[in-house]
């Protein structure tokens, strides 16, 4: 596991902070460490008689996983090779073009440690869209599960994206309904990206990412 302090960003923060969210701790789920993660780790030290220092190594990563036991939550519901290789086969886009896509989409996890399925939508948008439609989300205590509200692929329910696969099967109809599989199929990433992230997509550096997670799977 990589060593974590103050400052540190990525993925491997964010995994941490779900940890952290999973025992208790009511922090944002971010990929940076900052002064509010950094607490919680030195609370968490505390609590389980390890050395105080408010960095995240080898000791400390072995106490939070034998606590979380996030494997036992996750282990059946992660995304398979075979699925991705069915997927390429029954639409005739290339293995590495389509693990390029859940590489840039999810960043290889579509799941919190907790089950609780990921977006890559901005809550507060579907919040607000939600209200405008008449529904009362007052009592609704996460942005977490907002988005599958709107994407209309046939799921009525969020408990029905608790499995990988199932999202891999949602991003095969909605890449389908809105004509970005051909780019996909082609290669033609900027206009995936278009298609997939909106105009916004050259900003966000989209095709690039896509290209450079491409090339990784190629080899």
């Amino acid at each position: 596991m990589q060593n974590l302090k103050i400052r540190s960003r990525g993925s491997s923060v964010s995994f941490l902070q779900e940890l952290l969210f999973k025992v208790g701790y009511d922090i944002p789920i971010t990929d940076y460490f900052g002064s509010i993660t950094e607490s919680a780790v030195n609370d968490f030290q505390s609590k389980n008689s390890l050395v105080i220092d408010g960095e995240v190594s080898l000791k400390t990563w072995t106490v939070f996983l034998e606590e979380t036991k996030p494997a036992h939550t996750l282990r059946d519901k992660f995304l398979e090779e075979n699925d991705l290789i069915d997927f390429s086969k029954k639409n005739g886009v290339e293995l590495a073009s389509i693990k390029a896509v859940n590489k840039v989409e999810s960043s290889g996890k579509g799941l919190f440690v907790d089950g609780i399925p990921k977006i890559l939508f901005k809550g507060h948008i579907f919040w607000r869209r939600l209200k405008g439609r008449g529904i009362d989300t007052a009592s609704w205590g996460s942005y977490q599960i907002m988005g599958f509200h709107e994407l209309k692929l046939g799921y009525p329910t969020v408990q029905d994206f608790v499995n990988e696969s199932n999202q891999l099967d949602a991003l095969e109809r909605y890449i389908a309904t809105f004509a970005s599989l051909t780019h996909l199929k082609n290669k033609d990433r900027p206009k995936f990206a278009k298609c997939h992230n909106g105009p916004g997509y050259a900003k966000n550096r989209y095709d690039i990412k896509l290209a450079m997670a491409y090339r990784k799977y190629l080899t």
